[in-house]
């Protein structure tokens, strides 16, 4: 069985919002069960490669061998020329910053 994303929020929705919260419409309801993602999503398209912790999910994580492998894999695309020059270096610039902070915690 597959379910679709939209129709588990409808469900949610109409089981568990909808008569304890009248005053929230669906759409905000998508919103809040989306918020924590997006804020997830935000992070790690940042570059700032923070930890985060969502409850019951667990903690998520850049680990620093995976870092690397990153860094090699962005050589590789400007190498190859598959990556605007300064979007490498920015992001470059954030894999580097936090190896560097990982060697210092260490």
């Amino acid at each position: 069985m597959k379910f679709d994303n939209n129709s588990l929020m409808e469900e949610f929705y109409n089981t568990f919002i909808k008569e304890r919260y009248p005053d929230i419409t669906m759409e905000e309801s998508k919103e809040i069960c989306k918020g924590p993602w997006k804020y997830f999503l935000f992070n790690m398209e940042s570059g700032n490669f923070l930890s985060i912790r969502f409850k019951y999910f667990g903690t998520f994580v850049v680990w620093p061998k995976r870092a690397l492998m990153m860094l090699e894999k962005l050589r590789y695309r400007f190498k190859k020329q598959r990556i605007y020059p300064d979007k490498y270096e920015r992001k470059k610039e954030a894999v580097l910053k936090f190896l560097e902070n990982e060697n210092n915690i260490r």
